[in-house]
């Protein structure tokens, strides 16, 4: 459903298919915050940016990159970058960055039943 999309590195690949199945059925309303280590890293980019309905937030953090913020996804992070935190989270990528975003959002005042991680999928 509708939500925030948080996503590291490869972590993006189960969100393609859901994200391109919201932009087919015209019900995109979804942020996506991905996190790559270099502009280069951020997959399918161009496509993230064309969907009517997706906001996309992204982050690098081995180089400084036009248009980019360099930051690691954390609660200071997550805290600038989202206003609502009374919302769905779907989040994928490494372990650790895993359990330290899902900490970070209860923190926030997220919803433990609206953290979503591939391991409850």
């Amino acid at each position: 459903g509708p939500g925030v999309f948080i996503a590291a590195g490869a972590g993006i690949t189960p969100f393609i298919p859901i994200l391109e199945k919201h932009d087919a059925a015209g019900t995109l309303d979804c942020t996506l915050v991905f996190s790559n280590e270099t502009e280069a890293d951020i997959i399918l980019r161009e496509k993230w940016e064309n969907m009517q309905g997706l906001k996309t937030i992204f982050t690098v953090t081995d180089e400084d990159a036009d248009g980019l913020k360099k930051h690691r996804i954390d609660k200071a992070f997550l805290k600038q970058n989202l206003s609502r935190f009374d919302q769905t989270f779907y989040i994928c990528g490494p372990e650790g960055f895993v359990d330290d975003v899902r900490s970070a959002l209860k923190d926030l005042g997220a919803d433990a039943d609206k953290i979503i991680t591939e391991d409850g999928w």
